[in-house]
């Protein structure tokens, strides 16, 4: 699912999965960690995200474009 958000993100949780079947728990740590402050990054970026916010985004870029080839 972070893959939705970020391919950075989808890399690492990958690579933690591969980790994890090879049982290399040890070598996760490092990953595990930059993937909790990447995660934590992701979560502040979305905060207050909705529909209807980009409705309106899209809807306010939409008139710009008209007005400019006008």
């Amino acid at each position: 699912m972070l893959s939705e958000f970020s391919g950075i993100a989808g890399d690492l949780a990958g690579n933690l999965e591969d980790l994890a079947t090879a049982a290399q728990l040890d070598r996760a740590v490092p990953i595990l960690a930059k993937l909790e402050r990447l995660a934590e990054d992701l979560v502040q970026q979305v905060d207050g995200v909705s529909i209807e916010a980009l409705r309106r985004k899209l809807e306010a870029h939409a008139d710009r474009s008209r007005l400019a080839g006008a």
